[in-house]
């Protein structure tokens, strides 16, 4: 059997990170998400905010002026409105957090407290800087001083006192102390274009996927028997083997961090001998489709965040896929763009 690696820095017998690790290390978990979520709460119209007029999950309604405006005039679905708020975090906000705690570890839910912080109070003139909980981080005060300081942090909506903000700065609070502890919370395994037949020789990719995971191990079986099992570090997240035997093959991928790992479910497949123009017709995959998976959707869009912010690697094929307006380049024109396809799907 002939073996293709198509992405560089797969490691076997990777040794897991440490609770503690940099900012720059991190980007924010789905637990972080979920937190922001239900801390903003969804607006399906737009509505008066303090200083902006804003929609969905506390981002601007891009429809109306910086001026007071009707409310409910403009309205979000709640995927668009999860886009809107994933796109704001990983361009504006968790970039400043990272900036302003250069100088200090952060674990998983440290991170992801201070991007709330962030995203509710802009994370600009040094705001996350200042914050008790990175003066804690610094070794300035202690968990008892810290708490009760940011209970009273920027807790002020038009210069008055806003005891939903400082219900929100506690919140945040024991979501920063709290200890991390948990193995991912899924595994996925998808094969190229959803496909399940494959010919002798061609390349099968495997992308494998989770939340907070740091390594991944895909094993492959024939006909029941483990054939391989390889090693994938989060960087690193698509695989390709090409099958020289013809039979009936199933693939599964576990997640792992430093506090266990997840299973996933098992996903089959077959590998035929000749050409299976008559049973199979090769997938021309759509611009923006970047995991293979024949649709356009928020998987995608995360994908290519990650590989602008330098997180993961494409290939030469998801690279052209990403290249949404065929420039030769992925930028952030691309970014928006790809956005602007999955939100306008009929």
């Amino acid at each position: 059997m002939k073996l293709r690696k198509l992405l560089a820095g797969i490691m076997i017998g990777m040794i897991l990170a440490p609770s503690a690790i940099h900012a720059n290390a991190i980007e924010i978990s789905q637990k972080g998400i979920d937190f922001i979520c239900s801390s903003e709460g969804y607006n399906e119209t737009c509505y008066w905010d303090y200083q902006q007029s804003s929609i969905g999950y506390g981002t601007k309604c891009e429809s109306s002026s910086v001026q007071p405006h009707k409310t409910g005039l403009h309205s979000i679905t709640e995927e668009e409105a999860k886009i809107a708020m994933q796109t704001g975090i990983a361009n504006n906000y968790a970039p400043k957090v990272i900036r302003q705690t250069s100088d200090v570890n952060l674990n998983q839910n440290q991170f992801d407290a201070l991007v709330s912080l962030a995203y509710n109070c802009g994370g600009g003139q040094n705001r996350i800087y200042n914050s008790p909980l990175v003066k804690y981080l610094r070794g300035e005060l202690t968990e008892s001083q810290a708490r009760t300081q940011y209970a009273n942090y920027l807790v002020t909506a038009g210069g008055k006192f806003n005891q939903g903000l400082s219900n929100r700065r506690v919140k945040e609070a024991n979501f920063f102390f709290e200890e991390v502890n948990q193995k991912p919370a899924y595994a996925k395994v998808v094969l190229q274009g959803n496909r399940n037949i494959f010919m002798t020789g061609e390349d099968v990719l495997f992308a494998v996927n989770s939340d907070n995971a740091d390594i991944y191990y895909l094993t492959v079986k024939y006909e029941g028997e483990i054939l391989f099992t390889e090693t994938l570090t989060d960087s690193s997240k698509i695989y390709a083997y090409a099958f020289d035997e013809t039979g009936a093959y199933s693939v599964t991928c576990s997640a792992g961090n430093m506090y266990g790992v997840t299973q996933g479910e098992e996903v089959n497949f077959e590998i035929f001998e000749s050409d299976l123009s008559d049973v199979y017709e090769e997938p021309e995959f759509m611009t923006g489709d970047i995991n293979f998976d024949c649709e356009i959707n928020i998987e995608d869009l995360k994908l290519l965040q990650d590989y602008l912010q330098c997180r993961v690697n494409l290939t030469e094929e998801q690279f052209n896929l990403a290249d949404m307006n065929q420039d030769g380049i992925c930028n952030i024109f691309d970014l928006n763009m790809l956005k602007y396809a999955i939100l306008n799907q009929s």
